[in-house]
């Protein structure tokens, strides 16, 4: 009886760690998607000056095509062009789920600037 006590107990135990396990996995997902987005928004908006329509275009359409438009910017910027060597100041609002344990919809806000590149 004791033996069956425990091997219910090391399986759940198991299942747990692997549940676990997954979140983190889910979570650095997200987490790179993120990174990659970033990038994307910086390197567009340093090359066309701001947040400029053909920017946001650009960074729209990677939103959609790569993170099922789980991104979008947030700015008092939007549609401005700067000079060379101003900065951009912008935020990047990102939404996910957790899905795994407790299944939760997260918004996150997260500051971010660049400097124009347009000369």
């Amino acid at each position: 009886m004791r033996q069956i006590n425990a091997n219910i107990i090391h399986y759940l135990l198991l299942i747990i760690f692997t549940l676990c396990g997954l979140s983190v996995w889910d979570v650095g997902i997200q987490v790179s998607k993120f990174s990659n987005y970033r990038k994307t928004v910086n390197e567009n908006v340093a090359r066309y000056g701001g947040l400029t329509p053909t920017a946001m275009e650009k960074i729209n359409s990677n939103s959609k095509t790569y993170a099922d438009n789980r991104f979008s910017i947030v700015s008092n910027e939007l549609g401005v062009k700067k000079k060379y060597g101003e900065i951009i100041n912008y935020q990047i609002k990102q939404e996910y789920e957790i899905k795994i344990l407790i299944n939760k919809k997260v918004t996150r806000y997260t500051d971010c600037s660049v400097t124009s590149e347009v000369r």
